[in-house]
């Protein structure tokens, strides 16, 4: 039997490569006789492409001591695998050493490493060290700024840009501005939409329904992307990844029928498909029917993550359901091989709270594993629940916990205050009062700014739950 040569090894390891066969990929990989460059970048790439970081490097080390040089392909998918501050500046030390700091795809390729590890200060100088630079190293650099959260630094970025003709240097900015919660984004969408040159693509159109899905008042807009999308579109069903953004945004914008009408006409759906409209249920108060969505999901086979049970047990606080509670939180461990996030520590804190298991619920706080650590929204939920059941002495370590997490804040001390009151304790709400003299704390229950104090603490619940909610009933019922 003829023996292969390395292009037939190269080839069959391609194919498993790029078929995900991981396992197969590297037992050819260990059966080749003589390695080229291209085998080591294949294996290599096919493990950056997969997440594995370290595996991808540990090949690159192997690569060297088998004395074949790494080149430029080598180099990008190393730069990819980077996750780490430490693996990033190693990689571009092995750039530099070889030489290929210069030529201009491996450079914006670093640019990105470090702007994905949030060094935007790294990322800028090697930018400003590139002899040359093309349209998508200035993309590279206006990217980072802008998913870094540099807005003001991004938009400065984007004045500059040699020439704004391409749509990916729009993108940008639009997808930086809607991630940051930044209206701008809409803005944005809508000189661009104007404009005759560039025109908006697919990840345009998903960028500025992401930014629309963060206000409840620019429903108007995505209704208006979504009626440009029907009219534009040649293809009777949009893609799941667009379809998947209008639900997302009919959802957080209190459609849920027109949310329900585009999921339920799509063919195929992904979990962030199903995520977004168990979401907008959760979200919404419509409890059950994220419970039963919950139902048809797992009859449909499609893999529950960390963000579905964030929902899931959001809607089970919503119903007072403690024991529904109770089971879906021990299944994402045990069933479903999840480890439970500090979201999933915070709702059942929340459940717990409103079922009345208020000591319960105090036992979950202390008890939350490392990394986790109770945070505002768990003490602000655990006060609320002090507050209903009258549990004045824990209300007051509750109280003196939110506060030592914001010195600054007068609403724990409210909260206090009306508790003293509701028990019939004066001299102890005076007390809390005096107090608030004291540290310059002024008695504004709507927040420090009016709505915009309120606004934080809603923001701080983020897109998981409905923690801070009352919390947020006590701050804006202050007795008078």
């Amino acid at each position: 039997m003829e023996e292969r040569n390395i292009y037939s090894w190269n080839l069959l390891l391609t194919a498993y490569a790029h078929n995900e066969d991981y396992p197969r990929a590297k037992l050819v990989f260990d059966q080749i006789p003589a390695r080229d460059e291209v085998s080591w970048n294949i294996l290599i790439a096919a493990y950056a492409r997969r997440g594995h970081d370290d595996g991808a490097l540990l090949l690159l080390a192997l690569m060297d001591l088998d004395g074949v040089p790494a080149n430029q392909f080598t180099f990008l998918s190393a730069l990819e695998a980077c996750e780490s501050i430490r693996q990033g500046r190693i990689v571009h030390g092995l750039v530099a050493e070889s030489g290929m700091e210069d030529l201009v795809i491996v450079s914006t390729a670093v640019v990105t490493m470090y702007g994905k590890l949030g060094r935007v200060d790294s990322a800028k100088k090697t930018f400003d060290r590139m002899p040359h630079k093309n349209v998508i190293t200035w993309n590279a650099m206006l990217a980072v700024y802008a998913q870094s959260g540099y807005l003001d630094e991004a938009k400065l970025f984007f004045e500059l840009l040699p020439s704004k003709d391409n749509t990916a240097s729009w993108n940008s900015m639009i997808s930086g501005y809607a991630q940051h919660g930044n209206e701008e984004a809409i803005h944005l969408f809508r000189l661009m939409d104007l404009a005759s040159d560039p025109a908006p693509n697919r990840i345009t159109f998903i960028s500025a329904l992401n930014a629309c899905a963060c206000w409840s008042w620019a429903l108007i807009v995505g209704k208006a992307i979504h009626d440009h999308l029907v009219a534009t579109t040649k293809v009777a069903v949009l893609d799941v990844t667009v379809a998947t953004s209008l639900v997302n945004m009919y959802g957080k914008c209190g459609d849920l029928d027109q949310a329900r009408e585009i999921f339920n006409a799509m063919p195929a759906k992904g979990f962030v498909t199903w995520n977004a409209m168990l979401a907008a249920y959760a979200q919404h108060g419509h409890a059950a029917s994220a419970l039963d969505l919950f139902h048809l999901m797992n009859l449909d086979g499609v893999s529950a993550d960390d963000i579905t049970f964030t929902s899931v047990l959001a809607a089970c606080s919503h119903l007072g359901s403690l024991s529904r509670g109770l089971s879906y939180f021990a299944d994402i461990a045990q069933s479903f091989s999840i480890a439970p996030t500090c979201e999933h520590y915070l709702c059942m804190i929340d459940l717990l709270g409103r079922a009345g298991q208020a000591e319960e619920a105090a036992d979950l706080v202390h008890a939350m594993p490392m990394p986790f650590e109770p945070d505002a929204r768990a003490w602000g939920s655990l006060l609320g629940s002090f507050r209903i059941h009258r549990a004045v002495e824990n209300a007051a370590v509750a109280a003196q916990r939110l506060h030592d997490l914001d010195p600054q804040s007068a609403a724990s001390h409210i909260v206090l205050s009306n508790i003293y009151a509701a028990a019939g304790k004066m001299e102890d709400r005076e007390l809390v009062r005096s107090r608030m003299k004291e540290m310059g704390l002024t008695r504004k229950a709507r927040g420090e700014g009016g709505i915009g104090g309120n606004w934080k603490l809603q923001r701080m619940g983020g897109d998981g739950g409905q923690q801070m909610a009352a919390f947020l009933e006590l701050m804006t019922s202050e007795e008078s």
